[in-house]
């Protein structure tokens, strides 16, 4: 469903009225239907298998992170992501779950070092909650933001990863005061 959605919404669906315009759109979008869906499986395989991963390997750390790990997975990963997540950041979730595998990797050898950068996080998932609670229907601004803490999350836990756009503190707490 999100491939057919995703190819036909350049063509106006809600526009169409009739058979014919119904048929023209069926006719264009088929022969990606497949390349399309085959990317969404591929991306779901592999969010699923690092999720299967990560799950696997919480048990032995402290609470905290265990807590703010399983939050994040959560939120990434729940019934109907592969639709519900917009299409510009799906394939980044394989990436943001790689990034809590080396996150863990890491917390195990310098758990201090974890403590520290949760510290930068803590106050901007504070804010991106009292702006969700404010909320209750998020508005893609606001869905973007909890994207963007996603980046945050690789900047601080999984440099090597790399973000996609710049993300910092400043930006994301920005970026919430002017939805708020």
């Amino acid at each position: 469903l999100a491939a057919i959605r995703d190819l036909a919404a350049p063509h106006h669906p809600w526009s169409i009225r009739d058979e014919p315009s119904f048929t023209a759109l069926v006719t264009k979008i088929r022969p990606d239907q497949v390349e399309t869906t085959f990317t969404r499986v591929k991306t779901a395989a592999a969010a699923l298998t690092e999720t299967t991963k990560l799950r696997a390997n919480l048990a032995p750390h402290p609470p905290y992170l265990v807590a703010d790990i399983t939050h994040q997975l959560d939120n990434l990963i729940f019934n109907g992501f592969l639709t519900a997540t917009p299409t510009q950041w799906l394939a980044r979730i394989p990436t943001w779950l790689r990034g809590a595998s080396m996150r863990l990797d890491q917390a195990s050898r310098d758990p201090n070092r974890d403590e520290t950068r949760m510290d930068q996080l803590d106050p901007i998932l504070d804010a991106y909650d009292a702006l969700l609670s404010a909320h209750p229907d998020p508005h893609p601004d606001i869905v973007r933001i909890a994207y963007l803490i996603e980046e945050f999350r690789l900047q601080l836990f999984a440099q090597t990863l790399r973000t996609v756009e710049t993300v910092s503190p400043k930006r994301i707490m920005k970026a919430i005061a002017e939805v708020g």
